[in-house]
């Protein structure tokens, strides 16, 4: 066997598992919660596979790991980094915003662990907030002078765009200003209503 033959045999080796200890538990722990948003069951799942693998690796009880992730999610939940109100709150927009039932979410997030009643409470409220929302640029809309925006406006909330819309992708604005163009609006009118829309939303959040 050559020795480039050779190299490439290690390459292939999987690298062993780290040995867990509460400190690398914490890194490991904090890593994932950076690039990663997640419930508190989620998470204990993530770190108990890395337990396993990492115990059954150097042939190690793994019951004192686990009280260590334990003591880690208590510290993390105290800390605010662990919060399934918050983790649901946060799902349960990204799902609105492409358009899913309420039932649907329902079992999205609980597969994540999170309690149904915490997941309808969140949805309901997450729900009525935008319903508040919408009913505020109304008032927004009533004051404004110019008829043209006035009426582009309104015809965004009708048709359901700009804001309004459930599925939002980068090509959005671009179907949102064909459709306000088909309807006869200027393209200056039309861009400048969507981005008023924006506006009346952001002012209240």
């Amino acid at each position: 066997m050559t020795s480039n033959e050779d190299k490439k045999d290690k390459k292939r080796e999987p690298r062993p598992p780290r040995k867990i200890s509460p400190e690398y538990l914490f890194r490991s722990g904090m890593y994932y919660l950076e690039r990663y948003s997640s419930s508190i069951d989620n998470f204990r799942q993530v770190m108990s596979r890395k337990i396993i693998r990492s115990s059954k690796h150097y042939e190690e009880n793994p019951s004192k790991h686990f009280e260590s992730l334990e003591e880690l999610i208590e510290k993390l939940i105290k800390l605010g980094y662990l919060n399934d109100e918050a983790y649901t709150r946060g799902q349960v927009r990204s799902y609105r915003r492409k358009g899913e039932g309420k039932r649907k979410i329902i079992q999205r997030i609980k597969l994540k662990g999170v309690d149904d009643d915490l997941i309808s409470h969140v949805i309901d409220e997450i729900d009525a907030e935008d319903n508040q929302r919408f009913d505020r640029m109304d008032d927004d809309i009533d004051t404004i002078n110019d008829p043209e925006l006035k009426a582009a406006l309104t015809y965004i909330k009708r048709k359901k765009l700009g804001i309004y819309r459930r599925k939002k992708d980068e090509k959005s604005k671009q179907k949102d200003l064909a459709s306000l163009a088909r309807a006869g609006y200027s393209y200056n009118i039309a861009s400048k209503a969507l981005d008023l829309s924006v506006d009346f939303e952001t002012e209240e959040i």
